[in-house]
């Protein structure tokens, strides 16, 4: 019950409040978000390192970050004055097949005034998000 009350009482304050006030609000939401994708996907490839082998985690700046397991290289990049965040493939061996493909996910506010991530018009929750993002490069199609 507490967090029914929680998140009702939220989407009243949510309801209430004017457009440049819900737009930082969602700023920070989205900063949040991004936080916590980050810190999973470092904890999920330290696991992964820890069972199968080694897989490398980097941060190149507050907004992007890598995930390498050769040969595919997994990249994060955020954007979120665009409410978005980028991932991108890479191959780093030449005779290897193509990188899959990259694409976008859409952080959008919800109602309790959390930043969602999206792909396609598909909400994920982080589980989700890390599992379609990391599965190509930690465990690819043999």
């Amino acid at each position: 019950w507490i967090e029914e009350e929680y998140q009702r009482r939220v989407r009243g304050e949510m309801e209430t409040l004017d457009e440049t006030a819900r737009e930082r609000h969602f700023q920070k939401a989205e900063q949040a978000a991004w936080e916590r994708l980050v810190s999973e996907v470092r904890n999920d490839v330290e696991e992964f390192s820890r069972l199968a082998g080694p897989a490398e985690f980097s941060q190149a700046s507050d907004f992007e970050a890598m995930v390498r397991r050769p040969p595919l290289a997994l990249v994060l990049t955020a954007d979120l004055s665009g409410h978005t965040i980028r991932y991108d493939y890479q191959s780093e061996d030449t005779r290897a097949e193509a990188a899959p493909e990259g694409g976008i996910l859409t952080l959008r506010l919800s109602r309790y005034g959390r930043a969602d991530i999206y792909s396609a018009d598909e909400r994920l929750n982080d589980e989700e998000a890390r599992r379609m993002l990391l599965g190509p490069v930690l465990f690819p199609e043999a």
